[in-house]
């Protein structure tokens, strides 16, 4: 990944104490992360950067918006996001101690890129399950008597097994059975 000038914060010249910092980020900023399953990106990022002696804090707070699928009828929807994040910035000669929350630079540094840390900071605020509820509106459902009319019947842990059921343990008994035969050959 190219570096962005936009992204580069140059902390050397600043005084202690907070200064802000602000993006806003739309589809362009994703180009250079490949294929994404979302489109139509509006958001505000908003960074306080702490400088103290021997450290930055990095307070990240992302607002906005994206559009999907949902992941039950397949319409387009648009969810919001709403993410607070710390990032943690020290200074060392080596890169030991780095972890997810903390970012080691060397003494040298003057500068630090932040576009990968918002890009996983959007990605980890976008919900797993994408669902229209979740936009304030409801499925449609058309789509969804559509789906059920292929959804397999779900069975349910406190109602006796079926028929069915017991012919597929017929089975693995019956290969049990073969396998504590060889074990005995």
């Amino acid at each position: 990944m190219k570096k962005s000038n936009e992204f580069l914060v140059q902390f050397e010249g600043l005084k202690q104490g907070s200064h802000d910092f602000d993006w806003d980020i739309d589809d362009t900023f994703f180009d250079d992360y490949g294929e994404v399953d979302f489109t139509d990106t509006h958001f505000r990022v908003d960074m306080e950067l702490v400088k103290q002696n021997n450290m930055l804090i990095l307070e990240f707070d992302i607002k906005g918006s994206f559009a999907c699928t949902c992941d039950l009828c397949l319409d387009d929807i648009k969810l919001p996001v709403d993410y607070q994040e710390q990032l943690i910035v020290k200074f060392s000669s080596t890169e030991e101690g780095a972890t997810e929350e903390m970012v080691v630079l060397g003494h040298g540094d003057y500068e630090i890129d932040v576009k990968q840390f918002i890009y996983e900071f959007i990605l980890i605020a976008m919900p797993l399950r994408r669902v229209c509820e979740d936009a304030g509106k409801q499925c449609n459902p058309e789509m969804i008597a559509k789906l059920s009319e292929f959804n397999l019947v779900e069975t349910n842990p406190s109602e006796p097994e079926s028929e069915e059921d017991d012919s597929e343990d017929n089975t693995w008994d019956a290969l049990q059975s073969l396998k504590d035969k060889f074990k005995n050959n």
